[in-house]
């Protein structure tokens, strides 16, 4: 079975996309519980905008999703590469006098 090297990045990318928004949310809200202990931060909804947008979370999030998505996309391109030159090498029907 072929695997369509291009969807299948697409869905890697969309997997890996929806846990990094649905953990940054969840990181965003756990500090803006903690911030709406304190008197000064009053407006939930801006403080969580500005939590989700939090360069510490922006960080965490792209170590914890981005490079490792970086790095498997990568292995991706390696294998369909490595398969490619396999499946050449297989097929590959030399012409010409014998050396």
């Amino acid at each position: 079975m072929e695997i369509d090297e291009r969807k299948y990045k697409k869905l890697i990318i969309e997997i890996i996309a929806a846990f990094k928004k649905l953990d940054t949310e969840l990181l965003a809200h756990k500090m803006v519980f903690e911030a709406l202990i304190k008197p000064h931060y009053s407006d939930a909804e801006h403080s969580l905008e500005s939590a989700i947008n939090n360069p510490r979370i922006q960080k965490i999030m792209r170590e914890k999703y981005d490079l490792p998505l970086e790095r498997l996309l990568k292995q991706v391109d390696e294998s369909v590469r490595k398969n490619s030159l396999l499946k050449w090498v297989e097929e590959w029907k030399p012409s010409g006098p014998v050396n």
